[in-house]
Parts: structure tokens; sequence; C-alpha cells
């Protein structure tokens, strides 16, 4: 189990990515799930869930049946929207459940969420693009609330792993530059990840290492 703000880190993370080709609906979210080639809004909420430990009612690539199964065995809310619900959408024309994304922030007029699936112009529900949308509350059903861990009841295991989501391909800070390239060039460290946190028996090695060099 996770926080919603775990969640969300890596939703965000997939900002951009798209069909491969364009138009296939082949993404590495469908090729997880087992259905690449069909749409994959609701594959790529069960890709992020599943990423961040976030437990849904049901294993499903239908917004329709998530809904259904929320609806019948808990966690599905119609108001009071907050980061990380499972948002569902029904556009003008087609089915009564079209669309869905992780919601990111709840305005006055509707809420912000990355979706999977969409587009910045164009198709809204088959748009072949991770992209943060703004909706208006007149297209949203309701959501799927999943069971997140609060952040007071984290294991050390969990905030470090947390910790190491958010520092994960930043960059070293300028004044640590050439400190990090003297390492590189002595073999203490590959200088990947240069801001990852390591544990204490890595911190030992490249320590030793250092002083036999």
């Amino acid at each position: 189990m996770a926080t919603a703000e775990t969640l969300l880190d890596i939703a965000r993370r997939e900002l951009g990515a798209a069909e491969n080709p364009a138009g296939s609906n082949r993404t590495k979210y469908g090729a997880w799930y087992g259905l690449d080639g069909q749409p994959w809004c609701m594959m790529f909420v069960q890709w992020c869930c599943h990423r961040a430990g976030v437990n849904l009612p049901a294993r499903t690539a239908s917004c329709g049946g998530l809904m259904r199964v929320a609806k019948q065995f808990g966690g599905w809310v119609t108001k009071d929207l907050q980061p990380g619900d499972v948002v569902i959408y029904d556009f003008p024309g087609g089915a009564d459940t079209d669309h869905c994304g992780i919601v990111e922030q709840v305005t006055a007029s509707g809420i912000v969420a990355i979706e999977g699936n969409t587009s910045e112009a164009g198709s809204q529900s088959n748009g072949g693009m991770v992209c943060r949308k703004t909706r208006p509350w007149k297209y949203i059903v309701g959501a799927v609330r999943p069971e997140f861990t609060e952040e007071d009841d984290m294991t050390g295991e969990e905030i470090y792993n947390k910790l190491n989501d958010y520092l994960r391909d930043k960059p070293a800070p300028a004044w640590a530059q050439a400190e990090l390239a003297e390492a590189v060039a002595l073999g203490i460290t590959d200088g990947k990840n240069p801001m990852q946190l390591i544990p204490r028996y890595q911190a030992a090695i490249m320590a030793k290492r250092a002083a036999q060099r």
C-alpha cells in the first residue's frame, strides 16, 4: 500500500508518453496488461497503481467494469473527490463511461487529472498520449477511491522507497559536480542517479574503495 502522492509521482513521470506507432494503441501499459493494441486509458491507471502498490477493486481494462465493482464492494464516490481518486468520465455521445484518469487536483470548476490515451487537442478518449487535463464537473460520473496508506503509517522501507522515487533522475547539485566526476574517474561510483539514497553497506563499500585508492 502507498500514498496518493506516490501514485501521482509515478503518473507524472509518464506525461508525454505516446503510442508507438501513432494511432496503434500500442503502449507499454497495454503490453504489461496483456491487451496491447486496445484502448488503454484504464490500463494506464492500472499500470500506475500496480507500480505504486495501490490496490483497486478489480483488475480490468474497462472504465465501466471498475465502476460497477466499486459500487458493489465499496470505494465509489460521487462528491468530495480527492487527489489519487480514479475518476470516470462520460463525454457527450457514446457509452455511459468513456474515459478515466487519476485526480491530481480538485478545483472549484472541476478537476485536474493525469490521463492515458488522451490528447492535448483532438480525441479526448482515444488520443494516444499521457496528458494532464483540466475537466469540468459536468463530464464526471464519479470516482473510485483506492485504499491509501497514511503518511504516519508508512514503514521505514516505504519512506525509503518514496524518497528514492522523488530523488530518482535528479542531478547532483552544482557544488558537488566536481567531486562526483572525481569519484566516477576513480571507480568509486558509476555516477548514475547521484541523488538516490543508498543503504549503509553501500556507503561502507564506497568509503572502503575511496580509502584503498
